[in-house]
C-alpha cells in the first residue's frame, strides 16, 4: 500500500512539472533535472513519464501553439460585415479593425508555418528535438543518466514497449550529446532480426544513436547485421 502510495504521489509530482514545463512556466535546468531524476525511478510509470518528456516535450509544445495561432485565426477571421443591421460610422469602423486584425493573424499563421512546425504524429528524432525547446539539451549528466538507463535496459524485465522507449530515449541522449556508449551497438544488433517486432523503429533508433565519435567498427558491425538479415541474393 505505501509503495502503492508512493507511486502515484511521484507520478502526480513529475506530471505537475511537465506540464509547468510545457506552459513555459518553470523551464531552467532545476525542473529539467528533477524530470531526469525521475527517469530512474524504480517505478515504471513514474519512468516511462519522465522518458517521454524528453522525447516528446518539444513536439507537445509546438503543437501548443500551432494550436493556439490556429484559435487566434479561426477568431480574428470572424468578422461581422453588419450585412443586415443598418450602416453607422461606429459598425465600420469595427470592421475594419476586424479586417486588419484578421491580415496581422493570416501572416503570424504564414510565418508560423514557414519556421516548420512538427506534426505531432510524427517522431522526427535529433535534429527536431535539437530545434526546438532543448530539454535534453539541458541536462546536467547525460553520460551518467543514459549509462545508468542502459544498465537497467539490460537487466530488468520491462513490457517490450517499455524496453522499445528506453532503447529511444538512451541513443536519442546518445545522439544529442554525442555519448560514448560502446556495448549500446551491439545490444541494439539483437534487436534487428527480419521477424522482429517493431523492427522499424529500432533501426530509426539505432541511427540517432550513431555519430562522428562512434568507432567505424561498431558502425560497421551494426551495417553486417543489417545486410545479413535485410538484404538477399536478389
Amino acid at each position: 500500500a505505501n509503495d502503492e502510495a508512493a507511486e502515484i504521489a511521484s507520478k502526480r509530482a513529475v506530471n505537475i512539472v511537465c506540464e509547468l514545463y510545457r506552459r513555459r512556466i518553470w523551464t531552467d535546468e532545476k525542473a529539467v533535472a528533477i524530470v531526469a531524476t525521475a527517469v530512474e525511478s524504480p517505478y515504471t510509470s513514474v519512468s516511462n513519464r519522465a522518458m517521454r518528456f524528453f522525447l516528446g516535450m518539444e513536439e507537445q509544445m509546438a503543437a501548443d501553439d500551432k494550436a493556439r495561432t490556429e484559435d487566434e485565426w479561426q477568431s480574428a477571421n470572424t468578422i461581422d460585415y453588419h450585412l443586415h443591421s443598418r450602416k453607422t460610422k461606429t459598425r465600420q469602423r469595427q470592421t475594419i479593425r476586424a479586417l486588419k486584425k484578421s491580415k496581422r493573424a493570416q501572416m503570424k499563421k504564414e510565418a508560423t508555418n514557414n519556421d516548420g512546425i512538427l506534426d505531432i504524429g510524427k517522431d522526427e528524432g535529433v535534429d527536431a528535438s535539437k530545434k526546438l525547446f532543448p530539454t535534453i539539451e539541458l541536462l546536467r549528466d547525460p553520460q551518467g543518466l543514459a549509462e545508468s538507463v542502459f544498465r537497467r535496459l539490460r537487466t530488468s524485465n520491462d513490457k517490450y514497449e517499455t524496453k522499445l522507449l528506453r532503447i529511444n530515449f538512451i541513443t536519442r541522449l546518445t545522439g544529442n550529446h554525442e555519448l560514448l556508449i560502446l556495448p549500446l551497438y551491439a545490444f541494439l544488433q539483437k534487436y534487428m532480426g527480419g521477424h522482429q517486432r517493431d523492427v522499424t523503429a529500432v533501426l530509426a533508433y539505432t541511427v540517432q544513436a550513431c555519430h562522428r565519435y562512434v568507432p567505424p567498427d561498431e558502425i560497421h558491425g551494426i551495417l553486417k547485421t543489417i545486410a545479413h538479415n535485410f538484404i538477399t541474393d536478389r
